[in-house]
């Protein structure tokens, strides 16, 4: 969980930095990001069909019993992180164009101006 709020921060700064200038250095931070937001859901998905798993097993053995808030706080979670990666995938295409369509401007107009 503490990889999920901590790759969460780095993309809400990267957000961020993009509204106040963006240039072309960051699309390789935003794929970076785009990849580990991907591992991330992969890793929430698997926990979150193990916690599920578990809270269905019925055994003397295995008794989660005294466990019932913490696996549906976990599951909560999970589904929280899971919810929010999909959300985040959709942003990366756009965040990439805009960047590659600022760089292009600033280009055209450094042109322009080396013109003069």
């Amino acid at each position: 969980m503490a990889f999920v709020l901590e790759t969460r921060r780095n993309i809400e700064s990267l957000e961020a930095a993009m509204d106040r200038t963006a240039d072309s250095a960051q699309i390789e931070l935003i794929l970076t990001f785009k990849q580990r937001i991907s591992r991330l859901s992969i890793v929430c998905e698997d926990q979150r069909h193990c916690v599920t798993a578990l809270q269905t097993i019925e055994s003397d053995l295995f008794d989660i019993s005294d466990l019932h808030e913490y696996f549906r706080d976990s599951l909560a979670n999970l589904e929280y992180s899971i919810r929010w990666q999909a959300g985040r995938k959709h942003t990366f295409p756009s965040f990439v164009s805009t960047i590659r369509s600022l760089s292009r401007r600033r280009q055209t107009r450094d042109l322009g101006f080396a013109k003069k």
